[in-house]
Formats: structure tokens, C-alpha cells, sequence
């Protein structure tokens, strides 16, 4: 039997407790434990038992792209959708000199999903939050870091720098962003 989540005083969700029973003189779990987790998104299920399936405060806002990952190009693809229409879709870079909010777009429910839009990034490391804004007051935000290298290495230094190499070669260049050295 579900036992129900009693959060500030009320019955929020249903969360199963592991059960127990002696089965020829030993105990056997016959109902495993499932505890609260964080909301999953569109995936139909109550999975902090909150008695709501798929919360929309926890799913308000999905970040389609950009990814926590390496980008090679400094032009990056924004695809972003909320749940429904909010005040404005902005993002807050952190590793600017000076952060301040850009706003993607207005009076929207997303930001490149109908057609592509691409945010230039200088080279390096980024700490950007998301946010979904309705009446002035923040709905949701979501954090993503990425790495922008779009810069070619440059050679400085080539040895030799005519003829024939006795087996010993040298190279020096300038990288912004090494990522492997062997």
C-alpha cells in the first residue's frame, strides 16, 4: 500500500517504504523503498511525490541548446521552450567582463525552435543561466557552462626550416584552449 509524503503538515504524493515479511524464517523485501527524487521532465511520472506529474515549476523550461560541451564555432545555437507564454526568455553570461541579462525574446513560449538563432560567444569559458521571467518575478532558471574554441592554432616556430630532418622534429605553437598535448 502507498504510504503518502507528509510535507509542512499535508499529504503531498505517494512514495512506497520498503516492506518486509518473514518468508520461512528469514526476512524477504517484497515492496523495494521508492524515495522522493528530483522532477524528471515530460516523462509522466511524479518523481519528487508531490502529487503533481511532471511539476510545472520544475519543468517550466527546457534548454534544448546550448549543451554542457566543447564548441568549435563562436556562433552557438540557442533552441529553448517553456511550458507556456512567459514575459521574456533572457540569459546572463558570468564570465563576462560586465554580466547583464540579454534578452532572447518577448511575450514568447521559445527562442529557436521555429527558426535558428545563433549567439556569438568570445573564446573561452562560459557560465550562462537561462531564465524564464512572468510579471517581473523569475519562474525558472537553468545553469549551463560551456567551452567556445574556435581559433585555429598558430605555428610560431618549425624546425628545420629547410631540407631534410635527421629523425628530430620541432614544432611550437600558440593554442588559447589546449585540450591534449602527446
Amino acid at each position: 500500500e502507498n504510504i503518502p509524503n507528509v510535507s509542512n503538515g499535508s499529504n503531498v504524493g505517494t512514495c512506497k517504504p520498503e516492506i518486509k515479511s518473514c518468508i520461512n524464517g528469514s526476512f524477504k523485501i517484497i515492496q523495494n523503498k521508492i524515495n522522493p527524487i528530483d522532477e524528471i521532465c515530460k516523462d509522466g511520472l511524479d518523481n519528487n511525490c508531490d502529487g503533481e506529474i511532471d511539476d510545472k515549476g520544475e519543468c517550466f523550461i527546457n534548454i534544448i541548446s546550448p549543451k554542457n560541451i566543447f564548441y568549435s564555432e563562436d556562433r552557438i545555437p540557442f533552441k529553448i521552450e517553456t511550458e507556456s507564454i512567459v514575459d521574456e526568455i533572457s540569459f546572463i553570461d558570468w564570465n563576462d567582463r560586465r554580466p547583464k541579462d540579454k534578452i532572447l525574446c518577448r511575450e514568447c513560449d521559445s527562442f529557436g525552435i521555429d527558426k535558428r538563432k545563433l549567439i556569438s560567444f568570445d573564446e573561452g569559458l562560459h557560465n550562462i543561466s537561462i531564465k524564464a521571467q512572468i510579471n517581473e518575478s523569475l519562474t525558472e532558471e537553468k545553469s549551463i557552462q560551456f567551452l567556445v574554441d574556435s581559433t585555429i592554432p598558430k605555428i610560431t616556430k618549425l624546425e628545420p626550416r629547410r631540407g631534410l630532418s635527421n629523425g628530430i622534429f620541432k614544432i611550437e605553437f600558440r593554442e588559447e584552449n589546449p585540450k591534449d598535448l602527446r
